[in-house]
């Protein structure tokens, strides 16, 4: 079903992560299709909607699915053009509620600070120091967790 696009993804110089990234949202594509037994050529945008819904089942953070439906459009707009789906449509996809990340207490900073981690830093090399306080100040959890 996706050898004729995915041809053409390569012959766009697209890169190999972008391919993956592309096939693992078109694989479910795939099976939403077989699974409601509708044929590509037959797709509407209510059916997108649905695979919207049926995406939608609580295992997928909302960034997930908006990743696996730019796939989808990315395909099904390429379809459209070559004459494959009868009939065009928009489609539109929502981005999603972002989880907001916790910042850090008053007591997790001490502890931070007096980690022998932070101190070898600061030791270390004093030219780092400020990016770790700032990102300590800003609540930043990628550095230490």
């Amino acid at each position: 079903m996706f050898t004729r696009y995915f041809r053409s993804c390569k012959a766009k110089g697209l890169a190999e992560q972008t391919l993956r990234t592309y096939k693992e949202g078109l694989n479910f594509l795939e099976r939403f299709l077989t699974e409601q037994n509708i044929e590509l050529k037959d797709i509407t945008s209510e059916d997108v909607n649905d695979l919207v819904l049926w995406l939608d089942d609580g295992k997928r953070s909302a960034r997930t699915i908006q990743s696996h439906m730019l796939s989808i459009r990315t395909f099904l707009y390429y379809e459209m053009e070559q004459g494959r789906i009868k009939k065009k449509f928009r489609i539109k996809i929502n981005k999603g509620e972002e989880k907001v990340k916790e910042i850090y207490s008053d007591s997790e900073i001490e502890k931070l600070l007096k980690k022998s981690v932070f101190n070898v830093w600061w030791r270390e090399d004093i030219r780092q120091t400020p990016l770790h306080q700032f990102t300590v100040g800003c609540g930043n959890r990628t550095l230490w967790k």
